[in-house]
């Protein structure tokens, strides 16, 4: 099979191993075929490998930090994988990428279910081991804990789950300077001088360090998360999982029984020798390509929709993707065809977080008229036209939010704001819970850096009210709820405090703000509250979680699902 390699290079050399052709392209030197960024398109590569080394597919793996994509994607004459590595944090995009491909591989196993509802053929690939990078040498270990990574205000939970760790134990934490990373060998050097490794999950996912480490020959102290950890390895044989309830503890324990910590790292990596190497998950991912047939059709409104979200999120270049993006756009509402409602939405988009809110107005107004019926057209209608102030047009669209099946209860609210001045806190509100209801919601990794302007979840929608109302309780305490669930606990427990000192109390303001606190390792901080909350009630839970907070801190026996 003759493969094209576009990305990052993984896989590359057990893939030729297994008896496959490989060839790369890409942006920079030292691939198969070099382009320059203007001209580096799926039809120059194709055409510079020429007929005899003609790809059977095209495998796009995810680089991280600045993304370079091939255009013309979505006219492939070929099947397209994309590999997905950060699928945590950038699923808010891939979930329209994915809809030009013909498979999707993740990383991480709770993003197989989301990608299957934009992609027929989703398969999970974790990460793995390469011990030609990864390998104990059996060098002294002479570090007992050790962290390899940023650990600066960038990463505040890992700083502070840091900070926690080293009041137990002599941590060395190697961060890289600004613009240079460690090379494999550089990390695998660390690690091999390591008793144990210490590990942070970012937003739930199952990374790269895990095997890493294993690799290595350190025991390693991982974040408890699912995802398909306990898949991978078992839990007290092959690793050891913390959370902030038994870092403390497991710390101390394990650096006090050599034996133990020894037996696992040695269980861990042998596990990781038969079930995890690169060479194993390559023969799995040739099979997978070997069967991947070419889809009839491709969505490229899609494709220039993920375009524009990561235009937002600053990792392409404005120079080519922005008119890359709107010619995309503007073709497709040309050709008219199926694609151009949701083409006249997208654009609408794009010229809204550019300012341009009559064009904007103009092309939402389009794609209502080519048949658009989705609660995202609504609210960017709506709200296009409240900054335009044409408030009675604008309560004539969102009026239309009732009718497109959002849960009765939100109807009714919105209803009674729509009743009253508007813009106001109150609609901007019922509008980001509207948000929330949809496949629109909040996804993590998303942060607005470029093109602002367009609210694209709850979270924009609350902080537009917060604008306006900046002491409301209630736009506090949504913004609390959605940073939690998806895994913001600093900024959630921020808000949650927030929203307490603005409502004059709530206990059950206090006790979520503690949760969230003790999940962002600040433990100090989560006792704090919880004196609160204890000096305004009896409940036995309340004094319980409290003594569970005190006991972690100073690392006694904890139970950790407290």
């Amino acid at each position: 099979m003759n493969i094209l390699l576009v990305g990052f290079p993984v896989f590359a050399r057990e893939l030729a191993a297994l008896g496959h052709a490989v060839y790369s392209a890409g942006t920079a030197p030292g691939s198969d075929v070099v382009l320059p960024p203007g001209k580096f398109s799926l039809d120059a590569i194709l055409a510079t490998l020429g007929p005899s080394r003609r790809p059977d597919l095209c495998l796009l793996v995810e680089n991280i930090g600045a993304r370079e994509f091939p255009l013309g994607l979505e006219r492939s004459p070929i099947p397209v994988v994309f590999y997905s590595i950060d699928s945590h944090l950038n699923f808010f995009w891939q979930q329209h990428f994915a809809r030009v491909c013909d498979c999707v591989l993740t990383t991480q196993r709770d993003f197989v279910a989301p990608f299957s509802a934009v992609c027929p053929d989703v398969q999970w690939l974790p990460w793995s081991c390469d011990p030609a990078e990864y390998d104990d040498t059996g060098s002294e270990r002479d570090l007992d804990v050790v962290f390899v990574g940023s650990a600066d205000d960038s990463r505040p939970k890992r700083k502070l789950l840091l900070e926690l760790a080293a009041r137990q134990c002599d941590l060395r934490v190697f961060s890289p300077l600004p613009g240079k990373w460690y090379t494999a060998r550089e990390i695998a050097a660390i690690f091999n001088r390591a008793k144990i490794v210490i590990n942070e999950s970012v937003c739930r996912e199952v990374n790269f360090r895990v095997f890493e480490a294993i690799g290595a020959g350190a025991m390693l102290l991982t974040e408890r998360v699912d995802n398909g950890l306990g898949e991978l390895f078992e839990e007290g044989r092959h690793l050891v999982a913390f959370t902030p309830f038994d870092l403390v503890r497991k710390l101390g324990r394990y650096l006090a029984d050599g034996e133990e910590r020894s037996r696992i790292a040695r269980a861990g990596r042998e596990h990781l020798l038969r079930h995890h190497l690169r060479s194993v998950r390559a023969a799995r991912l040739a099979a997978i390509l070997e069967r991947v047939e070419r889809r009839p059709e491709r969505n490229g409104v899609s494709l220039a929709r993920s375009y524009v979200l990561l235009l937002r999120r600053g990792v392409v270049p404005v120079e080519r993707y922005l008119p890359l993006a709107a010619a995309m756009l503007d073709e497709a509402c040309r050709r008219g065809d199926r694609d151009a409602a949701a083409a006249w939405l997208d654009r609408g988009e794009l010229y809204q977080s550019l300012g341009d809110r009559q064009e904007a107005a103009s092309s939402y107004a389009a794609s209502w008229l080519s048949g658009e019926r989705s609660v995202r057209l609504a609210l960017q209608w709506g709200v296009a036209l409240l900054e335009l102030g044409r408030e009675e047009e604008a309560r004539a669209i969102l009026r239309l939010l009732a009718d497109m099946g959002i849960p009765a209860p939100l109807g009714e609210e919105l209803a009674a704001v729509l009743g009253e001045a508007i813009p106001s806190a109150g609609l901007y509100l019922v509008l980001g819970r509207i948000a929330e209801s949809t496949e629109d919601r909040f996804r993590p990794g998303f942060v607005s850096v470029a093109y602002s302007g367009v609210p694209l979840s709850g979270v924009d929608y609350a902080e537009m009210a917060q604008s306006l109302a900046p002491h409301d309780v209630a736009v506090a305490e949504m913004l609390a709820r959605i940073r939690f669930e998806n895994g913001d606990y600093l900024l959630a427990a921020r808000s949650y405090l927030d929203a307490w000192e603005k409502g004059e109390g709530g206990i059950e303001l206090l006790e979520r703000a503690a949760q969230a606190l003790a999940l962002t390792y600040k433990l100090d901080e989560t006792a704090e509250v919880m004196r609160l909350v204890c000096g305004q009630t009896n409940a036995r839970k309340h004094h319980d979680f409290l003594c569970a907070i005190e006991d972690a801190i100073a690392g006694g026996k904890v139970d950790s699902g407290g």
